[in-house]
């Protein structure tokens, strides 16, 4: 399951070219969510008490992580269209902006962690940490692997 939402997220670009970066970015967002959430539901087995506050905590989350988001795959777009005439200020935001998001990120990581821990116990917490990071991993690994290193492509 997890290959196959990777395979959405990237393939995506491919399906629905003609788009604005801003349609894109939420259909991919939508995708991924979507197939996230149904691996998330395999994983997470809270307690019938709890069950509810759980999936209205993690649907709160992923919108603030989408948000985050938008910005992260806004600066891919910005890196793969103007690869070639980034200049030392544009690789400067991108770098830093890419800080900033991971630093949000792990913040937010950090806070649905305690809220999901309070209505829950520590083992559904963990495991929320645990298959977010997995995805964060994953995706990371994924984007790296097929964004060109900068400089490669310099003539």
């Amino acid at each position: 399951m997890i290959r196959s939402i990777l395979l959405c997220f990237f393939l995506a670009p491919l399906i629905i070219g003609a788009q604005s970066v801003k349609e894109e970015v939420e259909l991919y967002q939508s995708l991924y969510g979507m197939e996230k959430k149904k691996a998330a539901a395999q994983v997470f087995q809270p307690e019938k008490q709890f069950n509810q506050d759980f999936w209205f905590l993690y649907d709160e989350y992923e919108d603030k992580r989408k948000a985050i988001g938008q910005q992260r795959i806004s600066n891919i777009f910005n890196y793969v269209n103007n690869y070639t005439t980034l200049n030392n200020e544009q690789l400067d935001y991108l770098v830093l902006s890419s800080i900033k998001q991971r630093g949000q990120l792990d913040k937010l990581i950090k806070n649905y962690h305690k809220k999901i821990k309070k209505i829950s116990d520590s083992k559904t917490a963990a495991q929320f940490v645990q298959l977010e990071l997995f995805f964060l991993s994953a995706t990371r690994t994924e984007l790296m692997a097929n964004l060109p290193f900068i400089g490669a492509l310099d003539e």
